[in-house]
């Protein structure tokens, strides 16, 4: 996206767009599970060079458009708990082995670089990029706490 001229960046700013109108017109529930995709020709924008897509290369507006508003404020809700919970873990982890320091960390990088990277693509469309994710979530909260039985 660093380059405005790029065709493959213009096309994920009209896919953008026609995920905004997407969410507009479908506010509370969006289009439904799996409904981009026969949508999307009716909202392409008309300089677009494509006319079909599958996912709106943004998770944020893909989750929007296909689920609508609540579902895309309980999306990022989880998201925020996470963050929440796994930062809570890395107070008394300063005390604790450095693995477990190590772990905590490199979940919490990993995760932003993939939400980072959700910006410009729907990666949880991809099922084996996804539950890597979910696994790496999970590292925080492996193994026991010091001081607990």
């Amino acid at each position: 996206l660093g380059d405005i001229n790029d065709k493959t960046a213009i096309e994920r700013i009209y896919m953008w767009k026609s995920g905004l109108r997407m969410i507009r017109d479908h506010p509370l529930f969006g289009l439904g599970p799996d409904s981009i995709k026969p949508a999307y020709p009716r909202y392409a924008d008309p300089r677009a060079l494509k006319k079909e897509s599958g996912h709106l290369h943004n998770n944020f507006i893909h989750i929007g458009a296909e689920r609508g508003l609540p579902a895309l404020a309980a999306w990022i809700w989880i998201w925020a708990a996470y963050f929440v919970a796994t930062v809570r873990r890395l107070g008394p982890a300063r005390e604790g082995a450095s693995e477990t320091r190590i772990r905590i960390v490199g979940s919490l990088a990993a995760i932003s670089g993939f939400l980072f990277a959700g910006l410009f693509e729907y990666n949880f469309g991809d099922s084996e990029v996804v539950m890597l994710a979910y696994f790496i979530m999970a590292l925080p909260f492996v193994g026991e706490e010091k001081g607990s039985a």
